[in-house]
């Protein structure tokens, strides 16, 4: 956050952040003259997978006001300074299979998460199927279709997530950290209809944003 900078600055040290970095996703703002201001930068290498523009519209509902952009730059503002921390403050982690590999690391992670929380910061968590997991999935597929379907296959390896998301809410749960577990349909992510390699179009994050206002 950085206060009393227009869009053009925040633009510009948006733009440094991303040289120096290489490869990262940069989401900046701050209030100038009573209002939001936010700029988002994405590199190239990553924006197959998160779009600023995208960032931008949905951190701009969450402080009052709307924005957009290019995959890799977009700028927004909004009339509610008041909600600008909490926008910014929300931390997307990723862990994958082997960092969820069994249910030892499954409660490691839960704890890396507690200490977050402990900070008062928001954190949604995206995780993978556990280590093995998913090659288990395709043999089983493989067991009954030499050459498996596109959309059962879909439909067969979503639920290795399925698991680790349920166990890791039950994780936290035991350790006093309130959480609730989401499938891609029920936060309503939506994509192209290329199955086994879906490209994201849009993400609701209505019901994440209230579970996270609800303190989970």
């Amino acid at each position: 956050r950085l206060d009393g900078q227009d869009g053009k600055a925040l633009l510009a040290l948006m733009d440094q952040l991303k040289n120096k970095l290489g490869s990262a996703i940069v989401l900046l703002g701050g209030e100038l003259d009573g209002k939001v201001v936010l700029v988002a930068g994405v590199t190239k290498d990553l924006t197959s997978r998160v779009k600023a523009g995208d960032l931008i519209r949905n951190t701009a509902a969450a402080v009052g006001g709307k924005g957009g952009g290019r995959p890799d730059m977009a700028q927004g503002g909004g009339a509610d300074p008041a909600a600008l921390d909490a926008a910014l403050a929300l931390i997307v982690q990723k862990f994958g299979g082997t960092s969820v590999g069994s249910v030892e690391r499954i409660c490691q992670v839960a704890e890396k998460i507690k200490g977050f929380r402990a900070k008062g910061i928001d954190l949604v968590v995206v995780v993978s199927a556990m280590s093995g997991e998913t090659n288990r999935l395709i043999e089983l597929a493989k067991q009954v279709q030499a050459e498996p379907d596109a959309r059962e296959m879909d439909v067969i390896l979503s639920t290795g997530e399925q698991v680790t998301i349920g166990l890791l809410a039950m994780a936290l749960k035991a350790i006093d950290v309130p959480a609730v577990s989401y499938t891609g349909s029920q936060v309503r992510i939506v994509t192209d209809s290329a199955h086994n390699k879906a490209r994201i179009q849009h993400i609701d994050d209505a019901n994440i944003r209230a579970e996270l206002a609800a303190g989970k």
